[in-house]
């Protein structure tokens, strides 16, 4: 789902209008009582523990533009003030000769204090990187949910797919005892060897080692959907035989890439980090320019004593503060090379980041292109398997055939189909990964993709 390539009120309104849909397609799989595509993910976006650690930290880096725009207002306070004097002045006052005078007293004070920044080049830069921040978190949480979106649909269908595997599996199970035990009546009626027996009993033993292991790895998918949205689902929508399988458009593989360096979330991210970097750099800096600020104070000061006698004063001023800073004992030096280090670090990232992104999306593409030839060649076999099966189980009831034969016959027809819709699951998974690879993932995708689903049931 994209929520926004700059920060703006579009894309905020994009999200809305995303999470709105998941909600209605939520209420309309719980209403049927079966868990879809999108039920899952709307899921997983509320319970998932990584994507709401990040989306708190974008509303966390939201309050940075308020935080380094409050430095350019004006700061308004309340200043109290106590001190204990004591003075000795000996010596030529105002004119009088031999003046010697000692005194301890207190003073207490109450004010107002009004600053406002007329220049601070610092400051303007510090404003600048919060906004290029809040941006940085957006393209991450965006990243996140790009991510967390294939997660749901790897997961989805894997889930799909082991149960159709346990149910070809049962199947090819019910197959192989049936033929055990035909095999095994013909041996003890003398119609059969007793080694056609023993490999009918073989190959059924191996078929229940198969059976239990597929049963456990649907347990382990349902545990792996669990685990990203805190739910548990007993049974879920499913992928029709006959879902027809797209090339991706455009098909051109290097149009692909390019989107991918310059929309990928994570990259979008790491160049707005490039570019906090940079105006942190800048800000450091301009820690050696002049600042220029208006000031204003009203006190009331109460004298217990001194050298006019105990009193009270008021005392209102409105000026101009310039200062230019010369030597900080080498602060200013140490944060500019630390602000180049973490500018260097900062394009190494984005470096990465785009390698990453190319990397992901030519495997996609290679994973949707190969994978569609193979399912065509799958689909074939399986015909071929079924048509196997049927001819070698003739030739095996008019005795030109073994019992090894048809057993192996078997076995092939269920491996062909048990591939053959496996590889429908890649395939879509690989498409929802390139589009997310590529920065153009939307809703639309999910919602379309979630429309090929059928109500039913695969229950081991």
């Amino acid at each position: 789902m994209r929520l926004r390539k700059t920060p703006g009120a579009g894309g905020v309104a994009r999200a809305v209008l995303g999470a709105m849909l998941l909600v209605g397609f939520q209420a309309v799989a719980s209403a049927q009582g079966q868990a879809d595509l999108l039920s899952v993910y709307s899921d997983a976006l509320e319970r998932n523990p990584q994507y709401r650690a990040d989306a708190a930290q974008y509303r966390a880096a939201q309050e940075l533009v308020p935080a380094a725009f409050g430095k350019l207002l004006p700061q308004i306070g309340l200043r109290a003030r106590y001190e204990h004097i004591w003075e000795n002045i000996e010596g030529q006052y105002y004119n009088v000769s031999s003046f010697e005078f000692d005194d301890d007293y207190d003073r207490r004070g109450y004010g107002g204090v009004v600053q406002q920044v007329i220049y601070n080049g610092s400051t303007w830069a510090e404003l600048d990187a919060a906004k290029l921040r809040v941006a940085q978190a957006g393209f991450a949480l965006e990243g996140r949910q790009d991510e967390l979106g294939v997660t749901v649909v790897e997961a989805y269908f894997a889930s799909l797919g082991a149960a159709e595997g346990l149910r070809f599996a049962n199947a090819e199970v019910e197959s192989l005892r049936q033929e055990s035990e035909q095999t095994s009546a013909r041996a003890d009626a003398g119609l059969a060897l007793e080694a056609d027996k023993q490999i009918a009993l073989a190959t059924y033993e191996l078929a229940l080692a198969k059976q239990a292991e597929a049963s456990s790895l649907v347990q382990s998918t349902k545990l792996r959907l669990e685990n990203l949205t805190g739910k548990r689902y007993d049974t879920l929508k499913l992928l029709p035989s006959d879902v027809a399988l797209e090339l991706p458009q455009p098909m051109d593989e290097n149009s692909w890439i390019e989107r991918a360096r310059t929309h990928n979330a994570y990259v979008l991210a790491r160049t707005a980090g490039l570019e906090v970097a940079r105006k942190e750099l800048t800000s450091a800096k301009r820690e050696r320019w002049p600042r220029l600020n208006a000031q204003g104070t009203a006190f009331w000061d109460h004298y217990g004593g001194g050298v006019v006698g105990e009193r009270d004063e008021e005392e209102q001023r409105v000026g101009v503060i310039l200062d230019l800073p010369l030597y900080s004992g080498g602060q200013v030096s140490a944060k500019i090379d630390a602000s180049k280090a973490t500018l260097t670090g900062a394009e190494a990232l984005l470096e990465q980041a785009r390698a990453e992104a190319v990397q992901n999306t030519r495997q996609a593409y290679l994973t949707i292109t190969t994978g569609l030839l193979k399912a065509a060649g799958l689909k074939r076999a399986v015909d071929a398997a079924n048509a196997a099966e049927q001819a070698t189980r003739a030739a095996y009831e008019a005795g030109t055939r073994t019992n090894a034969d048809l057993l192996q016959s078997i076995g092939t027809r269920y491996d062909a189909e048990r591939n053959y819709a496996l590889i429908r699951y890649r395939i879509l998974h690989a498409s929802v990964q390139l589009r997310a690879a590529s920065g153009t993932l939307v809703t639309a995708d999910l919602i379309g993709l979630n429309r090929l689903l059928q109500t039913g049931e695969l229950a081991p």
